[in-house]
């Protein structure tokens, strides 16, 4: 398995959010009955990571830049290939990438997906906002933890 960022605009960065966004992304909220719109979740990408096995996509972290940090838009794995530590390897490449660029990273989390919770929160993520209504929160990684590059 490995851990790849797409190059966006490319054929391939096409390829692979083709098969992501029949392969992946659909089963996934279909499955935490999420009620998002299914297209552009990657082709929307400031920056994709690519979990594969033997060249084959089996995950994705699809990641946008927000308020001068980068927001996690969409972490997805397979389900055959969940459980194994594939999200937490996609979020620790995020984390890398915010480091090398001097930045942070937030992204929101839906109340009902306790594990994204658990894996956000185990990589040293706060939960600094939540919606009254649903639970739903936000999640940032504090600016403090991310190496300064001077």
């Amino acid at each position: 398995m490995e851990i790849k960022k797409i190059e966006i605009g490319t054929n391939y960065f096409y390829q692979v959010c083709d098969y992501i966004e029949n392969h992946i992304t659909k089963e996934n909220l279909s499955k935490n009955g999420g009620t998002l719109n299914y297209n552009n979740l990657t082709y929307n990408s400031d920056i994709l990571l690519v979990a594969s096995d033997n060249g084959i996509p089996i995950g994705y972290n699809s990641i946008v830049k927000y308020n001068k940090g980068l927001y996690i838009y969409q972490i997805a794995v397979k389900k055959e290939y969940q459980n194994k530590g594939i999200g937490t390897l996609m979020l620790k490449k995020a984390i890398e990438i915010a480091e090398e660029q001097n930045t942070f990273v937030t992204a929101h989390v839906m109340n009902y997906n306790i594990a994204s919770q658990k894996m956000f929160l185990n990589l040293g993520f706060k939960k600094i906002d939540e919606d009254e209504k649903t639970g739903n929160g936000f999640y940032a990684l504090n600016q403090l933890k991310i190496k300064r590059n001077k």
